[in-house]
């Protein structure tokens, strides 16, 4: 089970550590600037965890709205946001709490990093379909956490169905193999 959103607020990224180290999920995603409070902190005590990929840098908090929403409250909401100022004693404490020193404007670029691995098949749950269910590790070996994508991709399969697992990291059948020895899983 993965944990965690990356980019999501200090709360659910330090729920998603603490269930990492209680073993209760195999994997969690967090921002850097929360790894290392964790790692301060002792919640991810040193060499206890690992960082197996990094995204490029994206802006980690922005707001939403439905295609239908009143222009005239989005462009309120929006003026409201901007003018908010770091030095204004009422202000900083709801800054402080999302991380920011300002608002900037909002754009829908630079988030292809970050929508891939969403959309990925190996990150969705796997229904039951005429098609063989396919988890694509794609360049990530088993040795460098491939092994998390292989146990979330098989939570939606039921036991006893095939699926189907593509990959492109040197070697890595043969590491698949192997895992799945250790794992008894009689499929590979």
């Amino acid at each position: 089970m993965l944990g965690g959103k990356h980019g999501d607020h200090i709360g659910g990224e330090r729920e998603a550590a603490l269930a990492l180290m209680a073993g209760e999920i195999d994997a969690a995603w967090m921002i850097d600037g929360n790894h290392q409070a964790f790692s301060r902190e002792g919640i991810l005590p040193a060499s206890a965890t690992r960082i197996v990929a990094r995204t490029g840098l994206y802006d980690h908090c922005n707001f939403t709205v439905s295609p239908g929403a009143p222009q005239e409250q989005i462009a309120r909401f929006t003026e409201l946001l901007l003018a908010m100022r770091w030095d204004d004693p009422q202000v900083r404490p709801l800054l402080e709490l999302e991380g920011l020193k300002t608002w900037l404007p909002g754009r829908t670029s630079g988030y292809e990093l970050l929508i891939r691995p969403s959309t990925m098949r190996s990150f969705m749950t796997l229904k039951e379909t005429s098609l063989l269910p396919i988890i694509d590790i794609e360049d990530l070996g088993l040795d460098a956490g491939a092994h998390l994508l292989i146990k979330h991709g098989l939570l939606g399969v039921p036991p006893g169905a095939d699926i189907g697992v593509v990959g492109r990291s040197p070697g890595w059948e043969a590491q698949l193999s192997a895992w799945c020895r250790s794992q008894a899983i009689p499929w590979c």
